[in-house]
């Protein structure tokens, strides 16, 4: 267990020194000129950090001096635009006080193209946290903001929300049917609403939201368990453990191979982690040594919160495989097969860590039983573990 928080904390150190995380992408000058860079991934709405090629310089570029960019795999697309924002605090204890106006600023920012066509869908995360959208359709000289306001009502005490974005969207999508008296102030529904408009005026172009929704993460992982297991015998048990539980302990390097899916497009997001991995596990019990192969097998939905080092958690189905088993008797110094090293175990496992877009590490743990009937005997197998994952791709 001590070797395992070491590493731990050895993980922390040597992640913390990769905060930033640039990945090959492009921007396009006002004139037209098309650049290829690496670009930090941390978007900001006014400025964006570039290299070039090779890794080698790194400058800053603002609205002003570019008028799109793209970056990664999945098509992530960037537009500047001259728009009136609303500066409206959305944060209970800032709320405006009995005024239901927006509170209008004129600015040039990076809006993330969400959807494209007759109706191009814009967001963008401003300095204070707070999310805004704007809508462009063919008749518009530059996006409008839909507006979602909220403000203090002193005579009534309590907050009140208004979703003015319901309205501009009927008026602003009259062309096609649609009823938006309940839809959410939130990407995925307004995005269905933009391309069902857009289906509905014809277009067949490749959605932006679409090309990259899913993705297959591969990543590999390595790490040191340390572990905890009991032997308990049943009434006729073949061993002299009969009706008492024997406990022992080891630590083993840990190896895992596995591939993540799912969406990359939300701040935070729900994705499925599956897993195989190997680890050599032995421990003594009684006068005897064990020893064993363990092959297992893990499908764990993970729950990561956004950020630049993101934290997530997950829970997940553990089926593991023993084989190669062993056992070593003192007073002979005997060593044979075990016939109940070649069974499987199924268990579960949560774990704990923090993941950047290459490096991540984690602490898990994980709990599996295997029953031996022919012994007359179960082992109940925990694990503890500390991990530094590397994605193979982003």
């Amino acid at each position: 267990m001590r070797i395992s928080l070491c590493l731990l904390l050895w993980i922390c150190l040597f992640v913390g020194s990769y905060g930033q995380s640039y990945v090959p992408g492009y921007y396009v000058m006002n004139h037209g000129d098309t650049v290829r860079c690496l670009i930090n991934e941390s978007i900001k709405h006014n400025a964006i950090e570039v290299r070039n090629a090779e890794g080698e310089r790194t400058i800053s570029l603002g609205p002003s001096e570019i008028a799109s960019f793209s970056l990664g795999r999945e098509g992530v697309v960037y537009e500047s635009h001259w728009v009136n924002i609303d500066i409206k605090p959305v944060e209970t204890s800032k709320l405006d006080v009995d005024d239901r106006r927006p509170r209008w600023d004129r600015q040039r920012l990076f809006l993330n193209l969400i959807n494209k066509g007759p109706a191009n869908l814009y967001g963008v995360q401003d300095g204070t946290g707070k999310q805004h959208f704007f809508l462009k359709v063919e008749a518009d000289n530059e996006p409008q903001e839909l507006l979602f306001i909220r403000f203090y009502y002193s005579a009534g005490g309590a907050a009140v929300e208004l979703p003015n974005f319901r309205e501009q969207l009927t008026k602003a999508l009259a062309g096609c049917p649609g009823n938006y008296r309940n839809t959410p102030y939130n990407e995925p529904s307004l995005s269905k609403i933009v391309r069902a408009y857009n289906i509905c005026k014809g277009y067949h172009g490749t959605d932006v939201i679409a090309q990259k929704k899913v993705l297959i993460s591969p990543y590999v992982q390595v790490g040191i368990i340390s572990g905890k297991s009991s032997f308990s015998g049943y009434p006729g048990a073949a061993f002299t453990y009969q009706n008492n539980i024997q406990y022992g302990s080891s630590s083993s390097p840990l190896f895992i191979v596995g591939a993540e899916i799912g969406s990359r497009r939300e701040k935070s997001r729900l994705s499925l982690p599956v897993e195989l991995g190997w680890r050599k596990f032995s421990y003594s019990i009684d006068v005897s040594d064990f020893s064993y192969n363990l092959t297992s097998f893990h499908v764990m939905p993970r729950y990561t919160l956004p950020g630049k080092v993101r934290p997530f958690v997950q829970l997940g189905a553990i089926v593991a495989l023993y084989s190669g088993g062993k056992n070593r008797y003192y007073w002979n110094y005997s060593n044979r097969v075990l016939a109940p090293f070649s069974k499987m175990s199924t268990g579960y496992l949560v774990s704990l860590g923090i993941t950047s877009d290459r490096l991540g590490i984690e602490l898990r743990y994980d709990q599996h039983v295997l029953f031996a009937p022919e012994l007359k005997a179960r082992w109940t197998n925990i694990g503890i573990s500390a991990m530094v994952s590397y994605r193979l791709r982003k």
